[in-house]
């Protein structure tokens, strides 16, 4: 943020935006769904060529309400091997990821 103002010489604003309404917006300027959906567009299967190349990253929402969980999990993308993961009652943040990160590396080693 204080980049933002030496360069600009403006304070930063934050806003909220509801997840509805950012999907809403993305749908009217049509950056919203699969392409896949369209028969002319062939589904290529994206990996790495060899194990411990390449590692993804994704987090789930499962459950509603106070049953809501997180799962975080970090998959090598050429073996599908589940390298790490957690779930957690809240939604992780940047350190919780980055923890999790780290304990993947410590076990086993940098992709």
């Amino acid at each position: 943020m204080e980049q933002y103002k030496k360069e600009t010489g403006k304070n930063f604003k934050t806003i909220r935006l509801a997840r509805s309404t950012i999907i809403e917006w993305l749908v009217k300027l049509k950056l919203n769904g699969s392409p896949y959906k369209n028969k002319k567009f062939r589904y290529k299967r994206f990996e790495k060529g060899s194990a411990d190349r390449l590692w993804q990253m994704d987090i789930k929402q499962k459950g509603s309400g106070e049953d809501k969980k997180y799962v975080a999990l970090i998959v090598d993308d050429h073996s599908r091997l589940i390298i790490g993961g957690r779930v957690y009652d809240r939604a992780p943040n940047s350190l919780d990821t980055a923890c999790l990160l780290s304990e993947a590396i410590r076990k086993f080693g940098r992709p």
